[in-house]
């Protein structure tokens, strides 16, 4: 798991943590793992710590990036 963090300029959350399933491998393709891992997982914790809002979009995403990591979304912890 990865711990990610979001904000969301409508309701005013900020460094919202959410835990995402690291990609499994560089064969994994990243935009996918992206629309089918990672924005429905910042969804989720959006809409259980702020039922009433419904943005368009949500900002500041930070997915964390090992250095050594040999892909984006490698679990390294």
């Amino acid at each position: 798991m990865l711990t990610c963090l979001f904000d969301c300029p409508v309701c005013g959350l900020k460094d919202v943590k959410v835990e995402v399933p690291a990609r499994e491998g560089e064969h994994v393709d990243v935009v996918n793992w992206m629309h089918s891992v990672v924005f429905p997982a910042i969804g989720d914790e959006h809409h259980r710590r702020s039922p009433n809002c419904s943005p368009e979009k949500l900002a500041n995403l930070r997915i964390p990036c090992d250095p050594d990591a040999e892909f984006l979304g490698q679990q390294r912890e």
